[in-house]
């Protein structure tokens, strides 16, 4: 009787294993999430939208969120409440001012509309107020400043940024 060898050609498939990445700085994280008030009125969602990408430990959202995701893992869920001073700040009525239109690409600006320009604080985005002649009100403030927010989050992936994204604090 023969004794069966194991054939040196045929090796056991391995499959790989995909790395799982928590969330931490220098990390690219793609999250889905809805924010609402405390009246719970909506303000934003990435629901229609596709998911949000963005650096942990960058200001591309506000630190109390990211700080809640922390740690999490892909499928993780969190939800919490920010505070208006540490999401975008509490309304500031001395940020209201008057533009002159040709700062302004467009001719056609109208009430409530928003528009985004450079600023000393770079690109904002602006409420126009009034449109009298030459003469724009604009309200400087964030959208969402002076108001509480919040928010219900899910992780769907997180990679380590690439040296290019984190020299340019921008997700490629």
């Amino acid at each position: 009787m023969r004794k069966k060898r194991k054939s040196l050609f045929r090796q056991k498939k391995v499959e790989p294993e995909i790395a799982r990445y928590d969330v931490k700085n220098n990390h690219i994280v793609t999250i889905d999430y809805t924010m609402v008030d405390d009246e719970g009125n909506f303000l934003d969602t990435t629901e229609g939208n596709g998911p949000l990408s963005y650096l942990q430990g960058s200001s591309q959202i506000p630190q109390t969120m990211q700080t809640a995701l922390e740690g999490q893992v892909p499928g993780g869920h969190v939800t919490g409440r920010i505070a208006a001073i540490n999401a975008y700040g509490d309304y500031d009525p001395s940020r209201i001012q008057m533009l002159e239109r040709p700062l302004f690409a467009v001719d056609d600006l109208s009430e409530g509309m928003q528009y985004e320009l450079i600023t000393e604080e770079g690109l904002r985005v602006v409420t126009i107020l009034n449109v009298e002649g030459n003469v724009i009100k604009v309200d400087l403030n964030h959208p969402l400043a002076g108001r509480n927010i919040s928010f219900d989050v899910t992780v769907i992936s997180v990679h380590p940024a690439t040296s290019e994204e984190l020299e340019q604090n921008q997700i490629h």
